[in-house]
């Protein structure tokens, strides 16, 4: 009896082990890897898709202050969910310099826009470049 109750268990470990656990989607990578707790203000989580799904990307706090110009292909022009850490204001651009800011609507802060369609149409899939300041 002990002896098939160990097999079993033993089997039921082979089979647990043996399945795939999916990997978690990019942005709960990225909360993983940066936790909101360790974070400095000035950081900027940008995502491709709306509700920050898609490929997705994490600015330092270094740039704040600093007009970023969004250089990957992956990204320029392709965002969608763009949300600055507390304690920061980024304005977005759509030109690689940070000067036009389309009638400069009010900047973004945290949490920021899980979809820029919805809340700033014109800047859906054109921004080019941020500046974010500290609150």
């Amino acid at each position: 009896m002990f002896l098939h109750f160990f097999v079993s268990l033993l089997a039921l470990a082979a089979i647990v082990q043996a399945t795939a656990i999916p990997s978690p989607n990019i942005l709960e990578r990225r909360l993983v890897d940066i936790p909101l707790e360790n974070r400095d203000a000035g950081g900027v989580f940008v995502c491709t898709d709306p509700n920050f799904a898609g490929q997705c990307t994490y600015f330092s706090p270094a740039t704040i202050g600093t007009c970023v110009q969004i250089a990957s292909a992956t990204f320029f022009e392709q965002v969608t969910s763009f949300g600055p850490d507390q304690g920061a204001s980024c304005q977005i651009f759509l030109d690689n310099n940070c000067e036009d800011c389309l009638d400069c609507k009010p900047p973004l802060q945290f949490p920021g826009t899980p979809n820029l369609s919805a809340t700033n149409p014109p800047f859906d899939d054109h921004i080019q470049s941020f500046l974010c300041t500290p609150n």
